[in-house]
């Protein structure tokens, strides 16, 4: 059975020398049959100079005229793409070698995956690396549905090192989440409860953090656009058990970023709190109340270490 086609994808912004290292690093790799397609959301740097210095007809180039915001770009460089699966690479990260090799090792042996991701090593601005993430000790495959939904989609925020099935993006689903932070948690979302996915150990990306951001946060940090797609990915009955597992998942998650406010910022943990109490899910869980609680008092602690009232955690900030 021959390979699938890979088109490897990055949406980027403004980021021209983070792009030229990306690129270096994805055209260090000698496979053929591989396209890059780059969309530019008009970026007032280099970036069109660098892309062009590169001379490989592997590497596609598309500009748009105006800034249509991240999700649209992501939703473009996804229909730009030609390949059957697009492999995700963020224009700060680096691909890994090997790591071709490796999703296409998983294709060739189950050609129903509809979603690949990788354990994601991550470094910073300086080259050093920094903790990494690694779901499972072992890589594994996950059954269509709630063993696929409960496990990888919370991991699917951080999108580079995906790779997607492209036949089975919701492009209109996509459409109505685009103003959302996180709108590809939708398509992957769909993707995981409609085909199998699978989990490797073996790294295919680099991820860095502490980058700086081009693109704004809502207040509440884009969880209840999460809650949203996920009741939209999961209405039936049938996945009631697992649509609870997801949104007590998500409500679990911004335990990091209040500790972070709280020890930092008192007006900011403020209005972080009200923005998440907005949220029904969020203001009649325990959990969250706990973690306010928490957060607190760790904040205190922390400054109150620093002989600092004011600020000054020590903890790290949230990316």
């Amino acid at each position: 059975m021959p390979s699938p086609r890979i088109s490897i994808v990055i949406p980027t912004y403004r980021r021209a020398a983070n792009l030229r290292e990306c690129l270096q690093s994805v055209l260090k790799e000698s496979d053929s049959d591989l396209e890059i397609v780059v969309s530019d959301n008009a970026s007032p740097d280099d970036t069109p100079q660098v892309v062009s210095s590169f001379r490989d007809p592997r590497l596609r180039y598309v500009r748009n005229e105006s800034n249509l915001g991240l999700s649209m770009n992501v939703h473009n460089v996804w229909k730009f793409a030609r390949g059957s699966h697009a492999f995700f690479l963020t224009d700060d990260d680096l691909l890994l070698p090997g790591a071709l090799r490796e999703v296409r090792r998983i294709l060739r042996e189950d050609p129903e995956i509809g979603l690949i991701l990788s354990h994601l090593e991550r470094f910073n601005d300086e080259g050093t690396p920094v903790s990494s993430w690694s779901g499972f000790p072992n890589s594994r495959r996950f059954s269509a549905g709630a063993d696929a939904l409960e496990s990888l989609f919370h991991p699917c925020f951080v999108l580079s090192r995906t790779v997607l099935r492209r036949d089975l993006i919701d492009w209109e689903g996509h459409l109505r989440h685009i103003d959302s932070l996180f709108a590809q948690m939708y398509v992957t979302g769909i993707a995981l409860k409609k085909a199998p996915a699978y989990y490797t150990a073996f790294p295919l990306v680099k991820h860095r953090v502490n980058n700086k951001v081009y693109y704004d946060r809502p207040p509440d940090h884009g969880y209840a656009s999460i809650i949203r797609i996920i009741r939209e990915v999961l209405p039936e009955e049938e996945f009631k058990s697992c649509k609870r597992a997801l949104i007590d998942q998500t409500v679990r998650d911004p335990w990091f970023t209040l500790q972070y406010l709280a020890a930092n910022s008192i007006p900011e943990f403020l209005g972080f709190c009200a923005a998440l109490l907005r949220i029904p899910e969020m203001r009649e869980s325990g959990i969250f109340w706990t973690n306010v609680a928490r957060a607190i008092k760790r904040g205190a602690i922390d400054r109150l270490r620093r002989g600092r009232p004011g600020a000054g955690a020590a903890v790290g900030k949230p990316t």
